[in-house]
């Protein structure tokens, strides 16, 4: 089997699991498992272009992506206080229970949604810079097209409807574009 075309093999399947992570509640593990297994298929692009740089600007995606991811799911998804026990009804007991709440629960959701989403960005730069070499050295369009959508919709992630759809696009884009790959693509 050839590097391209297992490369086309993994980046498929690792575009297929981050698109799962957006449709499934406990996605988050899906969506490192999947941006880990798109490494490895930049890593197999890396020697058929003999193209160094993409290894890197994937790597640095990645990492930001998985501190990104790690930041939402503690911060954000998780730290949200439960309807039962003392989540809501210590802030209810206290002289300013409007205050106790936003000083207790919302500062940290503002604080991990603003950083999620400054990591989302800065990885989806890294990803899309990889994705216009792929472009420039094997000839897929598709790469750069998926590129532009994911960082745009980073970018609109702040606006939580659009930036998920925009997401999800950029990321069906994204599989569209490994399974493109072909020998032919090879220069």
């Amino acid at each position: 089997m050839s590097s391209l075309s297992l490369a086309r093999s993994i980046g498929s399947v690792g575009s297929i699991l981050v698109l799962f992570a957006f449709v499934l509640a406990d996605g988050a593990a899906l969506f490192v498992a999947g941006l880990i297994l798109i490494l490895i298929a930049v890593n197999h692009l890396s020697s058929v272009s003999k193209d160094t740089q993409l290894n890197g600007n994937t790597q640095a995606a990645v990492a930001l992506y998985a501190i990104g991811t790690a930041i939402g799911f503690l911060l954000v998804y998780r730290g949200f206080p439960s309807f039962t026990g003392s989540g809501f009804t210590g802030p209810l007991l206290s002289a300013d229970p409007l205050g106790v709440f936003f000083a207790r629960f919302a500062g940290t959701r503002i604080v991990g949604l603003l950083a999620t989403w400054f990591f989302f960005v800065a990885g989806s730069f890294f990803l899309k810079r990889t994705y216009d070499s792929i472009k420039l050295t094997l000839n897929v369009g598709l790469f750069q097209t998926a590129g532009m959508v994911l960082l745009i919709g980073a970018v609109m992630l702040i606006v939580f409807g659009a930036g998920l759809i925009i997401l999800f696009l950029g990321a069906t884009l994204q599989t569209a574009a490994f399974l493109s790959l072909e020998e032919s693509h090879i220069q």
